[in-house]
């Protein structure tokens, strides 16, 4: 998820949704959630330098393990609210995949 916002949410239609309780004040700053197995981590990428923040997210985001995407199409939902630096662009997300062995 990349800034200015605050609050961000991504929703996944029909599967699970994930917030976070931070503002992301530029557009060159994001928040990178992998939930890949010996990866998981949310990571905040700020002017060359990252620091952890899974600590900010929320109660009801599930947990990273929990965010699997069976096959077929999804619908995903970015919501936010406004970030408190004026901003002449808004938010954007990039959702990444790949392909794995499904057990179903």
């Amino acid at each position: 998820m990349y800034g200015p916002c605050k609050n961000p949410k991504l929703t996944l239609a029909g599967l699970w949704e994930v917030q976070l309780s931070l503002e992301i004040r530029s557009s060159s700053d994001y928040v990178q959630i992998e939930p890949r197995p010996f990866a998981r981590s949310v990571m905040f990428y700020r002017g060359g330098s990252s620091s952890s923040v899974a600590d900010k997210l929320t109660r009801s985001s599930p947990r990273l393990a929990e965010m699997f995407i069976p096959p077929g199409q999804w619908t995903a939902k970015l919501s936010y609210a406004n970030a408190s630096v004026p901003t002449t662009t808004g938010p954007r997300m990039e959702i990444y995949w790949r392909d794995a062995y499904a057990w179903w």
